[in-house]
Parts: C-alpha cells; sequence; structure tokens
C-alpha cells in the first residue's frame, strides 16, 4: 500500500471505521469527484451547486444551516486554504432517516494543490455524541500524523529515502504496516505489496549480525518513548538483504508515538541506503592513504601520475603545483577550463595563469575571496603545518564548489613544496543544508518563522542597518492560558493558529511574521505610516471575525515601533520599546475588562 498525501482511505480507517463519503474537490475549477460514499449523491453540475443543495434539501438540521452556508461558501474556502497546510473542520446534523445525526466535515489539501490549483479531499464521518469524545482524540492523533508525514516527505525528497510507518491498535499490538514505493524499491521489490508478503517486517531482512542490536534498539524506545519529553529518535546503521543485490548497508531513522495510557500507536521513520556512502567513506580513507604514499612516490613522476590519475575521478578538477620550479601540470579538468588551460598554458606565468581560470570558474560576488584563496605567494605560510585548507564558493556553471589545497611534498623547513588543487562540487550537499536549516527555523505548530529564525535576523539587521520605514511590532495573545485552562490544549493550539493566519493575511507576504514564545509573536516590515496604519486595521478586522471551531475572535495586545520615531536607536532598543507598548496595551485591556493580569 502507497502512503501517500492522495491515499488516504486505508490510513483514515485504521483510526475510524465512521467514514461514510470521501470527496475529491476543486476550488478552483468548482468541480467535484465522488470517491467513496453509501449514499448517492446527486448529479451537480458544480461544486457549490452541490454543497449548496444539503442545505436548500432540508439534510442539514435547521439551527446548523447558517453556520454551513457559512462555512462551505467557495470565497470563504479559497480565503481560509491560504496556506498549504491548513485543515477545515464542520460538525453539523444531517438527515437520517426519520431523524438528525451528528456528522463531522473534513476538508484537507491534496498532495498537488497549489494556490492555482486549490484541490481538495472531504471527509465525511459520523460522529454521534457516544463516539465524539474518541473522534476528538483520533483527529488530534491524525492530525499529528499528517504533521509528521509532511516533515518526513520533505526529508524525503532531500535524502532520497523511503519511509514506514507500524500501527498499533489500542492494546499495543501491531495492527497495520504500511511502506511506500520508494522503501520497497530500495529492497528491490516492485511494490510495498510484493515486499509485504515475500519479506514481511524489513527488520527480518536485517543481516544476522546487525539484528539483536536492532532489535534491542526497537524495543528500548517502544519502553522509553512514552512521555514527550522523553522521546528519543531511532538511529541505527545495518546491512540488510535485497531481492537482487544481496546485502546493502541502510540507516534508519524514526520515532514513537504514544496514547495517554502510554501504549504506542505509531512507529514511523526514513529509511536511506548509504550503501554509496559507505563506499564513498571507504574511496576516501583509500584517498588518504593513496596521498600518504604519494609522498614518498613523488620522485618517480610516472607512479604519481598513477596514483593521482586514480583518485582524481572524484574531483572536478585537480592540478599539481610545484612551488619551487613554478610550473602547474593539470591532471583533470572540464570544459572551458581545460580549454582555456590547453590555450593559455604556454603563454601565461602561474599566477596569472591561475587567477584567469578562476575568474572563470567562480561568480563575481565570491571573486575577492577567491583570489585571496588562489595567491601562492601567501600558500606556503597558510599552509604549514596543516594537512590542507579549503574555501566554499559558488561556481558559474556548477553551483557550489569546493577548492582545496593539499600538501603533497615539503622542504626540509615544514613549508610545502609541490602541493594539490583540487575542486569539488558540493552543491547537493550545501541545498539539503539549507533546506535543514529552514525547518530548524520554522515554528512547527504556527509554521511561522521560530525564535532562532528571528534572533539570526535581528543579528543581521544590526550588521546591515534598517530604513526609516522599519517597523517592529511586539504582539501577546490575550487569554491564551484561560482558553488552554476550560477548553483545552487544542483550543490553546488553534487560538496559536489563527492568530497566525490573522497575522500572515494582514501584514502580507512582505513581513517577517515570527513565534517567538508561547503566546507571544514579533513582525519585522517595512511601512509607510499610511501602509502601517491599513495593516493594522486589517489585522484588527481579521482577528475580530476570526471564528475556529473552538475560538471566535481573537484578542492580541501588541506595541509599535517606528525608525522614524526612534532614528538614532538599535534595533534591540526598538524591541524594548515595542515590548513595553505591548504590556502597556495588554495592561489597559485588562482594566477595562476587569480581568486579573495572569488569566
Amino acid at each position: 500500500m502507497i502512503f501517500n498525501r492522495d491515499n488516504w482511505i486505508s490510513a483514515l480507517e485504521v483510526f475510524d471505521q465512521n467514514i461514510f463519503g470521501i470527496l475529491k474537490l476543486n476550488l478552483t475549477t468548482d468541480s467535484y469527484e465522488v470517491i467513496k460514499n453509501r449514499k448517492q449523491y446527486d448529479d451537480c453540475k458544480s461544486l457549490s451547486e452541490m454543497l449548496k443543495s444539503f442545505s436548500e434539501r432540508g439534510i442539514i438540521h435547521p439551527q446548523d444551516t447558517r453556520a454551513y452556508n457559512d462555512h462551505v461558501d467557495l470565497g470563504y474556502l479559497r480565503n481560509y486554504f491560504t496556506k498549504e497546510d491548513a485543515i477545515w473542520r464542520l460538525r453539523c446534523r444531517c438527515k437520517k432517516g426519520e431523524g438528525f445525526s451528528w456528522i463531522m466535515m473534513e476538508m484537507h489539501p491534496s498532495r498537488n494543490f497549489s494556490q492555482e490549483n486549490m484541490e481538495l479531499y472531504m471527509f465525511l464521518q459520523d460522529v454521534d455524541n457516544e463516539i465524539f469524545d474518541r473522534h476528538i482524540q483520533q483527529v488530534m492523533m491524525r492530525q499529528r500524523i499528517v504533521e509528521e508525514r509532511l516533515m518526513m516527505q520533505m526529508a524525503n525528497e532531500v535524502l532520497d529515502s523511503g519511509n514506514w510507518h507500524v500501527f498499533y491498535n489500542e492494546s499495543g499490538e501491531v495492527e497495520q504496516v504500511i511502506y511506500d514505493e520508494k522503501l520497497s524499491s530500495l529492497y528491490g521489490y516492485k511494490e510495498p505489496k510484493e515486499m509485504i508478503e515475500e519479506a514481511g517486517n524489513w527488520v527480518s531482512l536485517i543481516h544476522p549480525e546487525d539484528r539483536p542490536e536492532v532489535e534491542c534498539k526497537i524495543e528500548e524506545i517502544l519502553k522509553n518513548n512514552r512521555q514527550a519529553e522523553k522521546r528519543e529518535m531511532f538511529k541505527k546503521e545495518f546491512r540488510a538483504m535485497t531481492k537482487q543485490e544481496g546485502y546493502r548497508w541502510f540507516l534508519a531513522l524514526g520515532e514513537v508515538h504514544a496514547r495517554e495510557d502510554g501504549k504506542p500507536y505509531l512507529f514511523f521513520g526514513i529509511m536511506i541506503d548509504i550503501t554509496a556512502k559507505r563506499e564513498y567513506d571507504q574511496a576516501l580513507q583509500k584517498e588518504i592513504e593513496a596521498k600518504e604514499r604519494l609522498q614518498d612516490a613523488l620522485r618517480h613522476e610516472k607512479e604519481e601520475r598513477e596514483i593521482i590519475d586514480s583518485i582524481a575521478s572524484i574531483y572536478n578538477s585537480i592540478h599539481v603545483i610545484d612551488l619551487e620550479n613554478q610550473t602547474y601540470d593539470e591532471i583533470r579538468a572540464t570544459g572551458m577550463i581545460h580549454n582555456f588551460y590547453e590555450e593559455h598554458k604556454s603563454g601565461l606565468g602561474m599566477q596569472e595563469l591561475f587567477n584567469s581560470i578562476m575568474k572563470l570558474a567562480a561568480r563575481g560576488e565570491f571573486m575577492e575571496m577567491v583570489l585571496d584563496f588562489v595567491n601562492l605567494s601567501t600558500l606556503p605560510s597558510r599552509l604549514y603545518g596543516r594537512s590542507s585548507i579549503a574555501l566554499e564558493f559558488m561556481g558559474v556553471i556548477s553551483g557550489w564548489l569546493q577548492a582545496r589545497f593539499i600538501p603533497v611534498k615539503c622542504r626540509k623547513d615544514g613549508t610545502p613544496a609541490v602541493v594539490l588543487f583540487t575542486t569539488l562540487s558540493i552543491d547537493e550537499q550545501k541545498r539539503r543544508e539549507e533546506h535543514l536549516i529552514r525547518i530548524s527555523n520554522t515554528d512547527e505548530l504556527t509554521r511561522l518563522y521560530n525564535r532562532r529564525a528571528y534572533e539570526n535576523d535581528v543579528t543581521a539587521r544590526m550588521q546591515k542597518g534598517t530604513s526609516q520605514d522599519f517597523v517592529l511590532i511586539s504582539i501577546d495573545v490575550t487569554g491564551l492560558k484561560r482558553i488552554n485552562d476550560s477548553l483545552g490544549h487544542a483550543a490553546g493550539d488553534e487560538l496559536l493558529q489563527g492568530t497566525a493566519q490573522c497575522l500572515l493575511v494582514s501584514f502580507g507576504t512582505n513581513a517577517l511574521v515570527y513565534r517567538t514564545g508561547g503566546d507571544e509573536f514579533m513582525v519585522m516590515l517595512e511601512a509607510s505610516r499610511e501602509e502601517l496604519q491599513e495593516k493594522l486595521l486589517a489585522l484588527e478586522t481579521s482577528t475580530a471575525r476570526y471564528k475556529g471551531r473552538y475560538v471566535e475572535g481573537i484578542v492580541l495586545a501588541r506595541g509599535v515601533v517606528c525608525q522614524y520615531e526612534f532614528p538614532q536607536e538599535s534595533i534591540l532598543e526598538l524591541e524594548k520599546i515595542a515590548d513595553q507598548r505591548m504590556y502597556r496595551d495588554k495592561s489597559i485591556y485588562y482594566e477595562t475588562h476587569g480581568i486579573e493580569k495572569r488569566r
């Protein structure tokens, strides 16, 4: 079974057998498709016509009609799904036999969802009062799984990995195992079903020498990961038997989630084939050993060339520089670098030739540091006593490159006499690093930037400076503790998510919005006085009109400070002023409404 965003049915039925309808909707084209149902829907010509027909024909209870009509309006839904990970829910009573029965309607964006193609899935589920409490728990559990799956999808894209999900029943016993197509292909199977039928659990394929340690680790995290604060990542490298290629090396990363009673309900993770990495590490070790042998073999030019050629293939280019005799010899290079070298090697001096080649290879903004790095007059002192020196820069064609000098022969005083100069493409590694940095700077609940991102941006602003139109806004969500205490943390989470949505919609894409604490937010933007007033008015309107499942209306305390008010102050001082104004705004609200400050 493929566990992706377009195949919800099996995964949902693990948790809930009360789903009676699944529809595929498109808010952009105003169309729909019935995927699964126990009833026959009318053949309406459009999505809006089908949704309106429920209330017009009396299927919706009269007391719920107004809320239903407000929430299924296409304009409202298009505005609601401004974020790809938004989830829409509505609980109402529908005609069932001679009476009415409670149902839950849910809409989730599909994998193909975009602002130009708003494709959703709609689920219809019985939630009569006797199962409603259980349904709430299942919805929260399901939402957490969706969030984890989205993170895994991003990891899969970056790491070229497959994933598995093991679902447990309420007794803590394995109920269902799901692999995606990528994981089964890593093990040499055409599809997940074939792997499950022939091999069963992936643990059974592990090499006998590695299996006891892996099983012990799985047992350990199933036992210890019963509380969120104790949760630890499952991480193991092992050999496993593949269908066609024998044993290969794999890295498994996973996590366990448990119910309130401590029994697991989900063990999920990703699987990466690291055979190539292992081979690369071995090749790298061999390269180091070859370099050590090279130091003893340089007096024999033929042997030297054979050894260098054997390791040169992993590099974009490799050159031998003789600092004593002022010679520059190409071992490996491609494209315009090779052509330029062949054309000018006899007409240019070594430093001039070296600089010209690097000007062809490096992008302009990196040129100064690249030319400093390849300055051969300072190279002996920079390499003295070191095994190598390296520099990373953006290339004109190949993306990120790493240039490295490696001494292979030294004078009696220890200064290098002959060095290798190599360039290696590290573009894929850099992109992975940048992606992981983006994840580390994102708040998990609201998908806004987090405290770390805010502090990094403040540091960058301090170095760069701010304009007179720079605005800093400190925001506190009023009443979060009261909502958590009275309605539960699901309501509190909804309040924070609603606040994030209002901030993003009101301030627009040019603003930077952060969640810096539990109920604390910060906004940075550039705006004139008129633009700022419009955005603040938009924020008041959107928070006043906000209506969620648990919460209606959002009250924010805010402190706004503009650079033009304090032109000489740093951003840190502006932050203090914004906080002071926010706390003053919060105190006025409490005094006006007769509320104790800690509520």
